[in-house]
């Protein structure tokens, strides 16, 4: 995999997400919702813009004519397991 930026790895990252509902549920629909864990698992890739102990940034679209990056997302850290994929590029 070819990383065009010289400073942000790109990265695969796996997390499990918050969710919400907003239905009524009876006893035996709330058993149910509570063990649906599937639902919440995010396999995401992109450039790992910021880690740190709060958080994470990820950017899903990079741009090499504007240097710029487009559709940010903010994780808190303890959520996530990473891998780097590609490496940021090598300066020459």
């Amino acid at each position: 995999m070819r990383n065009p930026h010289s400073k942000y790895p790109i990265v695969y990252v796996e997390w499990d997400d918050a969710t919400a509902n907003a239905d009524w549920f009876d006893a035996e629909e709330l058993r149910e919702w509570c063990l649906d864990y599937h639902k919440l698992k995010i396999h995401h890739i992109g450039w790992l813009i910021k880690k740190d102990s709060r958080c994470i940034v990820l950017a899903s679209r990079y741009s090499e004519d504007t240097a710029s990056f487009g559709e940010l997302q903010m994780i808190p850290a303890t959520w996530c397991k990473v891998t780097i994929l590609a490496p940021p590029k090598k300066k020459c």
